[in-house]
């Protein structure tokens, strides 16, 4: 079929070419009826329509070719063409569309607003609102939002509309999204979302028996009765609640909850361990477990899962203050030093990463990490003589590592100690593979292989060594 649809366009084209649209148009039509909704064909249409100056049919198929391709701005463009003198309202609802394609929000606003002005009837008015609404929306004009929904719901009951509004509303005042949602049920009763949202909400301002009132979900039931220590209760939903995808997480968290009011802690954390599966990122999962230890009188380990918790909410203040705490109940355990130092590397506090790096070396003295940001920081502030310690140390506690040889013998270099740094580039060279590092390293080596012993002592010469190791 696709190869006949491009035998009969290359046929149709020729007529385009020979200037016979009409009867072009008139083989695109039969086309038209035998492969309806074919981008190409409509297309066609419209534009041999428009080169025939009809443009009530050529609005027509771009309209049609717009249902099509939303995305697609050419039929945008040729529509506020064809509308200007036509019809005012359109003219500048196309033009606003192309607005949004383009990302310009605050242009397509204007041309809403100029669409709404220019509307015939409520049916016209009432679209060009909700497309203000939303360009508020994405603007973060919250304010301007509502108040174009609310104008939108004097004119009919809409249940999109109210979803919407209920999100802006949660952004600024719990009890005004509550109040939006009782008016909203009471004019869709059937609609179980809204039942189970308003549930949230109540949950979230405490008010339980509200909140028992209209939740769908036997999950949010449990909640609640495990929030009032009604344990018993909150087993029997659990235990005859099923587990699914959508719902893992709050299963899982729910019978830790229930564990933990038991003091069953070791069974809670095996129902974390079960939610971790499911959602390792969750910060809910280092919540309960913070729980549990503390619980437990384990501060430290506590301190390190609150940390987590407010790393995973990206709570960078609250997330240094835990293992600030971590740190000083356990002075001696690398898991928090080692989490702080991550999270000032990611501040670009280098100050409080080298305080760290030095707790680190004094509890592990061979620990390569902690060597290596020591032996950069010194080396990086000119103390050569203690990058070159610190780099020395790194060799020696990691040989096989031979990018540790090259850092050796460029620290060397630094503390001008040309005779072992001779000797380190010609080890680094016995263990590195070639390339064109290997080989510049090679030319330093001759220069010292050339050089008399006295030639090497004299000071000018030794400044432009020196100079030449530095500058590779």
């Amino acid at each position: 079929m696709s190869n006949n649809i491009g035998k009969t366009l290359s046929i149709i084209q020729s007529l385009e070419e020979n200037e016979q649209y009409e009867k072009a148009v008139e083989e695109l039509l039969k086309l038209n009826e035998a492969v309806p909704d074919n981008i190409e064909i409509v297309k066609n249409l419209a534009m041999d329509y428009e080169v025939l100056k009809n443009a009530d049919e050529a609005i027509f198929w771009w309209e049609k070719y717009k249902s099509l391709d939303a995305n697609d701005t050419i039929s945008y463009f040729q529509l506020v063409d064809l509308y200007a003198d036509k019809d005012k309202f359109q003219y500048y609802m196309n033009r606003a569309h192309i607005k949004v394609i383009e990302g310009k929000n605050g242009q397509a606003a204007d041309d809403f607003k100029k669409a709404i002005n220019n509307s015939k009837d409520e049916a016209e008015t009432s679209k060009a609102r909700f497309m203000l609404a939303v360009m508020y929306e994405s603007m973060q004009k919250n304010t301007e939002a509502i108040q174009e929904y609310l104008r939108l719901l004097e004119y009919e009951d809409n249940l999109n509309i109210y979803q919407r509004l209920v999100e802006l509303y949660k952004l600024e005042s719990d009890e005004d999204a509550i109040g939006l949602l009782e008016d909203a049920i009471e004019k869709f009763p059937n609609e179980n979302e809204l039942k189970e949202e308003i549930a949230k909400l109540y949950y979230k301002i405490g008010d339980f028996e509200k909140t028992l009132k209209y939740a769908q979900n036997d999950l949010t039931k449990a909640k609640v009765y495990l929030e009032k220590q009604d344990n018993e209760k909150a087993f029997e939903i659990l235990s005859n609640a099923k587990i699914s995808e959508e719902n893992a997480i709050r299963y899982h968290s729910l019978w830790a909850e229930y564990n933990y009011n038991l003091s069953e802690y070791d069974k809670a954390l095996e129902n974390l361990s079960n939610l971790e599966k499911v959602s390792p990122n969750s910060p809910v999962l280092y919540q309960m477990r913070a729980l549990i230890y503390e619980a437990q009188n384990n501060e430290y380990i506590a301190h390190l899962c609150w940390a987590k918790c407010y790393e995973l909410k990206g709570q960078v203040d609250l997330t240094i203050d835990e293992l600030l705490l971590a740190h000083q109940a356990n002075p001696q355990d690398e898991r928090a030093i080692l989490s702080l130092i991550n999270v000032y590397t990611h501040q670009n506090d280098n100050h409080s990463v080298i305080e760290f790096c030095e707790k680190l070396h004094k509890i592990d003295d061979k620990n390569t990490f902690a060597l290596k940001k020591l032996a950069e920081f010194y080396q990086n502030h000119g103390e050569n003589e203690m990058a070159l310690d610190f780099y020395e140390k790194l060799y020696v506690v990691d040989k096989s590592n031979v990018a540790n040889l090259k850092l050796l013998a460029v620290a060397y270099e630094k503390a001008r100690d040309i005779d072992n740094a001779t000797k380190a580039w010609q080890k680094y060279l016995e263990k590195a593979p070639m390339s064109e590092d290997t080989e510049q390293i090679k030319r330093k080596l001759e220069v010292l292989e050339k050089s008399e012993a006295s030639v090497v002592s004299s000071e000018g010469f030794l400044e432009k060594l020196i100079g030449f190791f530095s500058g590779k």
